[in-house]
């Protein structure tokens, strides 16, 4: 409970800024007021936990281990997502049928811990550039954000990687 909050001249409260914790889920709850004569004033606050994933660090090469964070994932924690991977920048479609577009790799999957974490995941092999990387449900459906359904995304840069194997060798210069 909040005390001390500065009122203008009107008696009213011009600005002030409310903390959503974190782990609340997505759903409506009352917020009570009470004033300098004790009366109490109740409001529904609707709120929305916006899921949200980075990596750490946003690029690397293939075979890479980084770290993929997630955050306000409270609505998730205890069901099965999946992690799917765009590696490759044409645009295949589903030409196989299974519902999942063809230029997705998962990447992961796992039941949702909580509502902040992350999980160490492996580039895989893939095009260049900037990739796509969003969650999907248990069957690769991707999840989306109310009211909008916008994905559940971020992008992941992959670098080019290359290796001389073996480390060494000898030339005879023809």
């Amino acid at each position: 409970m909040a005390s001390g909050i500065a009122l203008d001249n009107n008696g009213t409260v011009e600005d002030y800024t409310i903390t959503i914790p974190n782990g609340l889920v997505t759903g409506s709850y009352v917020f009570k007021v009470r004033d300098n004569n004790n009366v109490e004033y109740n409001f529904t606050v609707c709120v929305v936990q916006a899921p949200s994933i980075e990596f750490d660090p946003s690029k690397g090469g293939c075979g890479d281990q980084v770290t993929l964070k997630f955050y306000n994932m409270a609505d998730y924690v205890g069901e099965y997502v999946t992690v799917w991977f765009d590696f490759t920048p044409a645009s295949l479609g589903d030409e196989n049928g299974d519902g999942i577009d063809d230029d997705l790799v998962m990447l992961a999957n796992f039941t949702v811990p909580s509502a902040i974490f992350n999980r160490t995941v492996t580039v895989p092999h893939s095009a260049g550039g900037p990739r796509e990387v969003r969650l999907g449900d248990i069957n690769g459906t991707p999840l989306t954000i109310e009211p909008n359904g916008d994905y559940i995304n971020t992008t992941f840069t992959v670098t080019p990687k290359v290796w001389v194997d073996p480390a060494s060798f000898n030339s005879d210069g023809a």
